[in-house]
């Protein structure tokens, strides 16, 4: 995949190259920023009306308004080819999105299981199957052996409230 990357990068510089030659005086007018000026002074009328044609569009200015090469905003990879930059970025961004989400799926598809809920699903499992097996009750009520533990008397309890 390197290799591939290599290669398409190499060959990706020597066409910017080439064209950045041949399109040498192109390269000006796309190193300015367009800047609009606003005027903020007060106006004489506060609305316009224009009598007389309307803003109808006709097929023939429809035909004008087409995508231009001098409206073309670059994606950064190529500022003197528009059809290098547009492939270049949509090679980028597929493989950055497609390998994301396949890293992603693989990682959590292969993710250990770091709190043991299945271990703990088969000894549960394996702990029933010991018990049916010797004749015991499945959930033994004394869990802990009650000789093993002191509990306080009601003396010293006192009237310590009791919830059970």
């Amino acid at each position: 995949m390197a290799s591939l990357m290599r290669g398409v990068l190499k060959f990706r510089h020597q066409i910017v190259v080439l064209n950045h030659l041949r399109n040498k005086a192109s390269l000006c007018p796309r190193f300015v920023q367009p800047a609009c000026f606003i005027s903020t002074s007060k106006k004489q009328e506060d609305a316009v009306s224009v009598a007389g044609k309307s803003n109808a569009s006709t097929p023939k200015e429809l035909e004008n308004l087409e995508e231009k090469e001098e409206n073309w905003i670059s994606y950064g990879y190529s500022l003197v080819d528009r059809d290098v930059d547009e492939w270049s970025h949509h090679l980028i961004m597929f493989t950055s999105v497609s390998v994301m989400i396949a890293f992603v799926l693989l990682f959590f598809g292969y993710y250990p299981d770091f709190k043991n809920n299945a271990w703990a699903q088969r000894e549960a499992y394996l702990e029933l199957a010991r018990r049916e097996k010797q004749g015991l009750p499945l959930i033994d009520a004394n869990l802990i052996d009650p000789a093993k533990i002191k509990l306080p008397s009601d003396e010293e309890l006192g009237d310590f409230e009791i919830i059970v």
